[in-house]
């Protein structure tokens, strides 16, 4: 899709729908890794989070599935006000997306558990702390994960990319246990607003203001 888009499309439309895809991408598979966790253990969600973020990162062509990554780069002087918003925007539109898809694809039954999830009248949140605490899981997960993608470990890059995955999936193991440790404001959104255990204010100020400003002051430090 992200190859198609390329030859279709204005050059000047391409981040965006280059973003929105991915993103989509992204948050599909994000959507299911829950699913391995409950059900085959914590061994069986590290591995498929390592194999799938490894392949993300190997074929990410410039994409973004995340808002930090944009905040980052206009924190850094690198982008403009308005393609940062839009970017978002369309990280947004994929991310919806996904979880409209992943519904459908639920609804079909494959299996008891996805029966379960389509029919659910609610969700639980995975926040498992107080909203302060898992503020601070949050913001300070995104500046360890930010402060690491900005480190060089090696001038080999899949070596690099793997590298950065595995310390990524490291933290995230630590961390999904509190808040689910999403790090990403889209996916989070997706997964669990609405949901029981937390408020909207309380999503909006852990899982968005968090990593969003934590992100901003890794760029000006």
């Amino acid at each position: 899709l992200r190859a198609t888009s390329r030859q279709i499309l204005p050059p000047k439309w391409q981040p965006y729908i280059c973003d929105a895809i991915f993103t989509f991408q992204v948050l599909a598979c994000s959507l299911e890794n829950g699913q391995i966790r409950k059900h085959y253990g914590m061994g069986a969600y590290a591995l498929v989070l390592f194999v799938i973020s490894t392949w993300h990162n190997v074929t990410v062509e410039g994409c973004s599935a995340n808002p930090c990554a944009h905040v980052l780069r206009y924190t850094q002087g690198k982008s403009t006000l308005r393609h940062t918003l839009l970017s978002i925007l369309m990280q947004t539109c994929g991310g919806l997306l996904s979880y409209r898809c992943a519904k459908v694809f639920w609804g079909m039954e494959f299996t008891e558990s996805h029966g379960r999830r389509y029919w659910a009248s609610h969700c639980l949140a995975d926040l498992s702390v107080h909203p302060v605490t898992g503020l601070a899981i949050e913001s300070g997960g995104t500046i360890l994960e930010t402060s690491l993608s900005l480190m060089t470990f090696t001038p080999f890059y899949q070596m690099e990319a793997a590298t950065k995955t595995l310390l990524g999936c490291v933290l995230t193991i630590l961390g999904v246990g509190y808040t689910g440790f999403y790090l990403n404001p889209i996916n989070a959104t997706n997964q669990t607003f609405g949901c029981r255990g937390i408020s909207s204010l309380h999503h909006v100020i852990i899982y968005w203001a968090g990593p969003l400003v934590s992100t901003a002051l890794v760029a000006y430090i």
